[in-house]
């Protein structure tokens, strides 16, 4: 049995579990319990017999690869009338249901309540437990997606002439899918004074002074996250301390972790370092990542999740001082007998002429 299928079912209290994938809403867990990313279908695990799929005509051939047995129906609309009638005749039963709602928009959910009518429960938790700790499938493609973003940033130093932080971006996307992979989310870009945005989503003339780049790459839908500032032009020296500053922070953050820690824990670690300047820290230090850019652990104040062997994070301390600047630096990581780096770009201060 798939290993990943097998954790599933030890932790089912339902009669069964279904995952539905559509190429408009790729759904992260039925990837991660089929390993196929261009399948659309419903993925039905039941507690107490073999898991099958159901996928449409286009998809048959490459879902009937996939190691679990395969039934094709010919139009969407009938996809689950047709599982119905599989569930009947396997007398599989469907008095209790286990979906993850977080992937459902309400138009599915409500075709599929007409066909079975059992009592519904929420899966999304569970799911997102399981794939906190990484096979090493899965971080062979978190390393490799890491390669990629350490080499783009690489050619954008080497090649910085931009002018507009459009231009930027579209150099990251460029780039990115120039390896055959893609971005793990919209590329942020601010410079300036739009820097003490956290999340800056306009496009401006590029400013003197930091310039936060905030960017991933996506291989075989596992995201890479990372976040370096420059200067562009001549920082000051109380620039230049507070740089240092959130350089030391998330230097030593790396250092304390270590598994079996709570993430609250190293979240108040982080306000300590910082000191008089914790106020203009201003978001969570960290996230999980994988097939979603944000997934558990939430390395937050109030989160009540612990740090784990195996599993992937980041860890992003930054400081935002408004319509003035602000700082970011941020890598991915494993977390093994010790934190190793998976996005290895220099963190040293890059100063570009402007």
């Amino acid at each position: 049995m798939n290993p990943r299928i097998k954790s599933l079912k030890k932790r089912l209290n339902t009669d069964l579990a279904l995952f539905v994938n559509k190429d408009q809403h790729p759904n992260p867990n039925f990837l991660y319990f089929t390993k196929r990313t261009n399948v659309s279908g419903i993925l039905v695990i039941p507690k107490e017999s073999k898991e099958f799929l159901l996928t449409n005509t286009r998809d048959y051939e490459k879902a009937k690869n996939s190691n679990l047995k395969t039934f094709k129906f010919e139009k969407a609309k009938q996809s689950f009338e047709y599982l119905s009638e599989i569930l009947d005749k396997k007398k599989i039963k469907t008095d209790s249901i286990g979906i993850d709602k977080e992937n459902f928009n309400l138009l599915v959910y409500e075709k599929l309540k007409k066909q079975l009518k059992g009592k519904y429960e929420d899966l999304s938790q569970i799911c997102k437990d399981i794939r906190i700790k990484k096979s090493e499938l899965e971080l062979k493609y978190l390393k490799k997606a890491c390669k990629i973003t350490d080499d783009v940033f690489s050619r954008m130093l080497a090649n910085f002439n931009f002018h507009k932080e459009i231009e930027i971006k579209n150099f990251i996307e460029i780039e990115i899918k120039k390896q055959n992979a893609d971005i793990s989310f919209p590329p942020i870009a601010a410079s300036g004074k739009n820097s003490s945005v956290p999340h800056y989503d306009k496009l401006q003339r590029l400013k003197k002074g930091f310039l936060i780049m905030d960017f991933g790459a996506k291989y075989k839908g596992y995201h890479a996250d990372m976040t370096r500032t420059i200067y562009l032009g001549k920082p000051s020296k109380k620039e230049i301390e507070m740089y240092d500053l959130v350089l030391s922070v998330q230097e030593k953050c790396l250092e304390k972790i270590n598994s079996e820690m709570k993430c609250s824990d190293l979240f108040e670690f982080a306000a300590d370092e910082f000191g008089k300047y914790f106020e203009k820290f201003i978001h969570g230090l960290g996230h999980g990542v994988g097939l979603e850019i944000h997934e558990k652990p939430n390395i937050g104040p109030e989160s009540d999740d612990v740090f784990h062997k195996n599993s992937v994070i980041t860890i992003e301390p930054g400081l935002y001082f408004e319509n003035r600047f602000g700082i970011r630096i941020e890598d991915t990581v494993l977390l093994d007998d010790k934190v190793k780096r998976l996005t290895k770009s220099d963190k040293r201060l890059f100063v570009v002429g402007f």
